[in-house]
């Protein structure tokens, strides 16, 4: 119902968009108290399309180093099956983690009955194409399909930043739209580690359920790889 000072929340709307192909839209809002009214927040501005393009997860921390996949999923409004669709990767691109951080593309899964190449070296992009016969295999009127991407490593960067990869989509009568999607990386990075109940030996690999016998764990926060103080660390036990 309210917040206090220094607390925040998010609230998320769901919205169907109607209109003609290239009419524009965007959303705005503030929040009020007993006294002020905050500025009015723009979101930036959106435009009726035949095709729309999801991508998840949209967010990252800065610098991760594990197989992390990502799923675009494209919806065909148009009035064509879709034949192709093209993912280009953004700048800074890498194909050694341990050399520099970049988006260091691994692998790919195109949808069943689509086959996928690369461009460059390090890979830039990444093109599916369905097989023929394409009204069977593409993406019909009124459908959508997943496209994955892994990337083994993301960039490392000192604040919150968004990287666009543009979607090109081609119909079967070669007619081509672009979609901007957007993956953040934040830089903010938790590791949890365990320690022995001393908080300073390494842990053991296994302890005696006897209601007494304990492990520490130590979460460490980063921003941009140096360590962020003052942010508060919530933990959750989420099985056992």
């Amino acid at each position: 119902t309210s917040l206090g000072s220094g607390e925040s929340v998010t609230f998320e709307w769901i919205y169907t968009i109607t209109g003609s192909v290239g009419q524009t839209y965007f959303f705005s809002g503030y929040a009020t108290s007993s006294g002020p009214t905050t500025n009015t927040s723009t979101s930036e501005t959106g435009s009726i399309s035949q095709y729309s393009v999801t991508v998840t997860p949209t967010t990252i921390a800065t610098g991760t180093t594990t197989n992390t996949t990502f799923t675009w999923t494209v919806y065909n409004r148009g009035g064509a099956v879709v034949k192709q669709v093209a993912i280009s990767i953004p700048s800074p691109l890498t194909s050694n983690c341990s050399a520099t951080k970049g988006w260091g593309y691994v692998s790919n899964t195109p949808p069943a009955n689509w086959t996928s190449t690369t461009t460059g070296a390090p890979v830039s992009s990444v093109t599916f194409t369905a097989n023929n016969p394409v009204d069977t295999y593409g993406i019909p009127i009124g459908g959508s399909k997943d496209f994955k991407i892994t990337f083994n490593c993301v960039p490392q960067v000192i604040s919150d930043t968004a990287y666009n990869f543009p979607v090109l989509i081609t119909d079967k009568n070669n007619n081509q739209t672009t979609i901007n999607t957007t993956i953040t990386v934040t830089a903010y990075l938790l590791t949890l580690t365990a320690y022995d109940e001393d908080c300073t030996s390494a842990a053991p690999a296994s302890k005696d359920a006897d209601g007494d016998s304990r492990y520490c764990f130590k979460a460490t926060l980063t921003s941009g790889g140096s360590p962020a103080s003052g942010k508060p660390i919530t933990y959750n036990i989420t099985s056992g």
